[in-house]
């Protein structure tokens, strides 16, 4: 410090204020993705030939609460076109947590 300049100094953080500021920024990109998932779900929905039967007495199962919240409906069977892989079945199985999903028998033959 002989020439004038200041020592540079760090912020300083409590553990707690750190731990709040990580909790905040894990909220935040957890509910982010959920809103993603949750668009991603309804694209599905609309945008491929599924057959989708909404919930019935029988199946009274729904999307996780977070899920429920940012408008994700509660489905109760999803039946996937006869071609559908197992790759198809699981990754919709992912977005509708709540429904028994199924691949359809092709009866045109």
């Amino acid at each position: 410090m002989r020439d004038g300049r200041r020592k540079r100094r760090w912020f300083r953080f409590s553990l707690g204020a750190l731990l709040v500021l990580v909790a905040l920024a894990a909220w935040g990109i957890h509910f982010a993705n959920t809103r993603r998932l949750v668009r991603l779900r309804q694209h599905v929905h609309e945008n491929h030939p599924v057959r989708v039967t909404y919930l019935n007495n029988d199946h009274e199962a729904s999307p996780p609460w977070l899920w429920r919240l940012l408008g994700a409906e509660p489905l109760s069977n999803i039946g996937l076109a006869p071609q559908a892989t197992d790759e198809d079945v699981a990754a919709v199985q992912a977005l509708f947590p709540e429904a028994h999903v199924t691949v359809l028998v092709d009866d045109r033959k």
